[in-house]
């Protein structure tokens, strides 16, 4: 199981994944990936944690059907701590928030962490990440439904490709809502 590790160097805190591996007779962390300082760049923005993930994976298997569970646990971990460190020398908070909602859908739905649901759950789980962020995204269900698709089938092969297909159909809230 793979876990954030936060590690203090001449007063800055730095993220490293990490998991927890059995050598011999001793348990020991080895470093998955640095993923950076952890100075949380801007902290109005809210973030989702695999916990969130797999909520919003099994809310979406109990009203659509599928098989619920997880392949790869370690991988949620991954990418939700990468989404917190990447993108952040975008130059607004908005471009900020679509490229980290561009990850969290490609990399949910291309690496496939769930037995089954993983494109809804990808959509949903940038869908959430938005919300609770003050956007939204404006598409139909078919257009939603081909980027999944393409995405899976290895037509889009790039989160910066999915972060141009959000560009015009992102719009911003009046509000923010917590997780529905």
């Amino acid at each position: 199981m793979a876990f954030l590790r936060t590690k203090r160097v001449k007063g800055i805190d730095y993220l490293y994944l990490v998991e927890g591996r059995r050598v011999g007779g001793k348990v020991i962390q080895k470093v998955i990936k640095y993923l950076g300082p952890a100075r949380r760049q801007d902290l109005r923005v809210q973030y989702l944690t695999s916990a969130d993930l797999t909520i919003i994976h099994d809310s979406i298997i109990t009203r659509y059907g599928g098989e619920k569970g997880t392949i790869d646990s370690g991988y949620l971990d991954f990418v939700t701590a990468s989404s917190m460190v990447r993108h952040e020398t975008a130059t607004t908070r908005r471009e900020r928030i679509l490229r980290k909602a561009a990850h969290l859908l490609f990399g949910i739905v291309s690496r496939h962490p769930f037995l089954d649901g993983n494109k809804r759950t990808g959509f949903e789980a940038a869908e959430q990440f938005l919300r609770i962020n003050g956007f939204k995204i404006a598409c139909s269900v078919e257009d939603g439904r081909n980027l999944a698709f393409g995405i899976s089938t290895g037509q889009v092969r790039a989160e910066a490709e999915v972060a141009d297909w959000l560009t015009p159909r992102i719009r911003r809230t009046h509000f923010r809502k917590g997780l529905a």
